[in-house]
């Protein structure tokens, strides 16, 4: 009897019957703790949102080369440099520093990897919202190589925002242009530019019936009248027209104005010899800039992905 009144279970089921006989919740305490707990966490949450709301928005990095709390200073990137002034004026995160180097702190590159991720599926739900909601659209699909070497493709998708009065009824017409995100290209050809387009509206639940326009550049892969990209997509959407890329069709206006013109090509080199004589001295450039009081910083003339080299 002795043995029993004193083993675990006796005393527990003599706590669950006083706290019964009380009317008290039998988890009050626990309940309690919980809760306290759930608090705290959800206020560490809030500020590490916050913070990288404020890096996305402000295009600044996040990560450092040496990204522990504990290990002197090295850098840590603009994410912990950031948490740890803040923790100076706020206790939560205060004491969040001040935990056990073992203890979760929601602070990992994982997890601020996932906390963009989740954000960025926000903002992007959101897009797709209000471009369901216009009556038409158009995209526009181009590639790029990223620095490793990898084919990139960007979808930017163009639409009507109709402005609505309190009564519902339309006082203003704004057209919007929103970038989606890049892809790894699955291929160069015609077909593989159909698949990936398709797949795009697939995955991100937008009409293709509403498709209106469709723009790229002057590639024959894009352009073809028979096999290109856009007449593969106005064979599915008839009322998808082709335009070409106004951008790039100007640019090869020019370039092909100046080709043909030597006097051009020798006044684009002179300038490009001269902007190069100044900025590769360090006192060449101080006299110039001390002679004409430059306002604004010459600039090179630099080809880009459209630009032919003169």
């Amino acid at each position: 009897m002795t043995k029993h009144e004193s083993s675990n279970n006796h005393l527990s089921a003599c706590l669950i019957c006083n706290k019964w006989k009380s009317d008290q919740v039998l988890d009050t305490d626990l309940d309690k703790t919980l809760k306290f707990k759930t608090n705290y966490w959800i206020k560490v949450l809030e500020r590490v949102i916050n913070v990288t709301l404020t890096l996305a928005k402000n295009n600044v990095s996040f990560r450092g080369d040496n990204e522990s709390l504990y290990d002197g200073d090295h850098n840590r990137g603009n994410f912990l440099n950031i948490i740890e002034l803040l923790s100076i004026y706020d206790p939560v995160l205060k004491e969040l520093l001040s935990k056990d180097k073992k203890c979760v702190k929601y602070l990992s590159p994982t997890i601020q990897n996932e906390i963009i991720n989740l954000l960025a599926n926000e903002v992007k739900t959101e897009l797709i919202s209000q471009i369901n909601e216009s009556p038409f659209f158009s995209v526009i699909m181009d590639t790029t190589q990223d620095i490793s070497k990898i084919d990139q493709v960007s979808f930017v998708v163009r639409y009507a925002d109709f402005i609505k009065d309190n009564d519902n009824v339309i006082r203003d017409v704004v057209i919007r242009e929103v970038f989606l995100g890049f892809e790894k290209c699955m291929g160069q050809s015609a077909e593989d530019m159909v698949k990936q387009l398709l797949l795009f509206f697939e995955k991100n639940n937008l009409s293709f019936e509403r498709l209106r326009t469709q723009g790229y550049d002057g590639a024959a892969n894009m352009t073809g009248v028979y096999n290109g990209l856009q007449a593969k997509i106005l064979e599915k959407q008839p009322n998808a027209l082709y335009v070409y890329c106004a951008a790039h069709n100007l640019n090869l206006v020019i370039n092909d104005s100046v080709k043909i013109s030597r006097e051009l090509q020798n006044f684009y080199d002179f300038v490009e010899s001269l902007y190069a004589f100044f900025a590769h001295s360090i006192k060449r450039w101080a006299v110039l800039t001390e002679m004409f009081d430059l306002k604004k910083h010459i600039k090179t003339i630099v080809p880009n992905a459209m630009v032919v080299s003169l």
